[in-house]
């Protein structure tokens, strides 16, 4: 979804570019690389936030309550969307918009509420391969901005279908050009 994402906004892609030819890369990519890439880290929390991985998820309610006015009592289960979560306007500027930028320490938006930002769960039930998962999504796309071009095809229609987990309904064409040299 990065590649779609950065595509369909060629300004943030540039300044993703911009961010791997400032490390002026050479060789085997480094641990040390990968942690001075801030504004990569923004782009692929924005792509969590707006195609999050899974769709939601199951908890136990372990205290009673009323919302809207349903009573849900203790012992049963209820589903949380996460797109709900991450398109919440009391945490979120403009949520339907792609904005890196709602990431840097200074804007800071996800901090605004305790788990505004669940694409890989949140609390005890925290997805054991965060790290691992977050590790892989930065190489890829540092490899894509360092090594390659990329545009849509046109006329394809990039509407979402959630199962088996977010991706275009109709497949994704996209042109990639390797970088000559």
């Amino acid at each position: 979804m990065s590649s779609m994402a950065l595509a369909q906004h060629p300004d943030i892609l540039a300044q993703a570019k911009a961010e791997q030819e400032k490390l002026k890369p050479q060789g085997e990519l480094s641990n040390e690389q990968l942690k001075q890439m801030p504004y990569l880290e923004q782009v692929l929390k924005e792509v969590e936030r707006l195609y999050p991985p899974v769709g939601g998820g199951f908890r136990g309610v372990v205290k009673p309550f009323t919302y809207n006015g349903y009573y849900v009592p203790q012992g049963w289960q209820v589903l949380y969307r996460i797109e709900r979560t991450h398109q919440d306007r009391r945490v979120y500027t403009n949520p339907s918009e792609f904005e890196p930028e709602r990431f840097h320490p200074e804007r800071a938006e996800d901090k605004k509420m305790d788990y505004s930002l669940v694409g890989f769960g949140g609390g005890s039930r925290f997805c054991l391969g965060y790290a691992f998962a977050q590790m892989e999504m930065k190489i890829f796309t540092c490899l894509l901005l360092r090594n390659y071009q990329w545009k849509l095809e046109p006329n394809q229609d990039l509407s979402l279908s959630s199962i088996p987990s977010l991706h275009p309904r109709s497949g994704l064409k996209i042109l990639m050009i390797k970088n000559s040299g």
